[in-house]
């Protein structure tokens, strides 16, 4: 007797705000909410090394330190419509054959209204933000191959780059973008909501959104946050004081509930069909 062959499911697709990742990049801290040494020009490339809380090695290799604002969320604008816009074969103009490699173009128009970066202010700020992600690459070593069907670890490489296609009238200009294939939407990638994201104005707020994307709450102490999220302050009750508490505010706001327990906070996101899920 022969077994009905299973049915294939359907890879994922984003509705323009679901930015579709992969475990490893999500479960890293990328993005820094101190801005010291901001900028980095004359700087080819740097490398920044980190651990995450399952004790896993992060090299992350940019031009420049990446920021909670605005490269976070350009980063996730920028994959969720990628994603929704889908992607075709990028063909050598020469041999007319498939190059190996993939493009997919957004209207520069969607990645404004996603970022919400105003588009005589930001547009500077925007373009050197997309520079920046594409000069990126991160390796993630495992502290625990079991975790990872004996894998050693990923490397996520360049994630892209981009060329700007001017055009006037309804549709106005657009961007090709050629990214790295880890951007392309598996069934068992997570997925975070660049919308919201977008809509958090404070660093700190936007770290605990991130830190919370691989888990459905965290308890811990000042200190024990601080050091999750990557907080750059010295003094940690200075740092709850003028960034962890009204960061809170901001995310009792998009739904995340929070509880103090005798100096032990705990933080959980809005439920996965909210937020961001498998």
């Amino acid at each position: 007797m022969s077994r009905r062959p299973k049915k294939k499911e359907p890879m994922p697709v984003s509705d323009g705000r679901k930015a579709i990742l992969p475990h490893p990049l999500l479960q890293s801290v990328i993005f820094s909410v101190a801005r010291r040494g901001y900028g980095g020009e004359g700087l080819a490339s740097m490398i920044i090394e980190r651990r995450n809380a399952w004790g896993d090695s992060i090299s992350i290799s940019s031009p420049r330190p990446l920021l909670a604002r605005p490269d976070m969320g350009v980063f996730l604008a920028v994959t969720a419509l990628v994603q929704k816009n889908g992607f075709e074969p990028l063909v050598g103009q020469e041999s007319e054959k498939y190059s190996g490699k993939i493009w997919s173009r957004i209207p520069l128009s969607e990645l404004y209204d996603l970022t919400g970066m105003r588009r005589s202010r930001s547009r500077e700020a925007l373009f050197e933000s997309l520079e920046a992600l594409g000069g990126t690459s991160i390796v993630v070593r495992y502290a625990d191959r079991k975790r990872h069907g004996g894998a050693a670890g990923v490397a996520l490489s360049s994630f892209w780059d981009f060329k700007l296609i001017p055009r006037r009238g309804r549709g106005g200009s657009v961007i090709n973008f050629f990214p790295a294939d880890f951007l392309i939407p598996r069934k068992y990638y997570l997925w975070a909501d660049a919308g919201i994201c977008n809509s958090l104005r404070q660093d700190t707020a936007r770290a605990i959104f991130w830190a919370l994307l691989c888990r459905e709450h965290f308890a811990g102490t000042i200190a024990e946050w601080q050091q999750l999220v990557g907080g750059g302050d010295s003094n940690p009750w200075r740092w709850r004081d003028k960034r962890f508490l009204p960061a809170l505010e901001e995310l009792a706001t998009k739904g995340y509930k929070i509880q103090d327990k005798d100096g032990i906070y705990v933080i959980s996101r809005p439920k996965k069909e909210a937020l961001g899920g498998s």
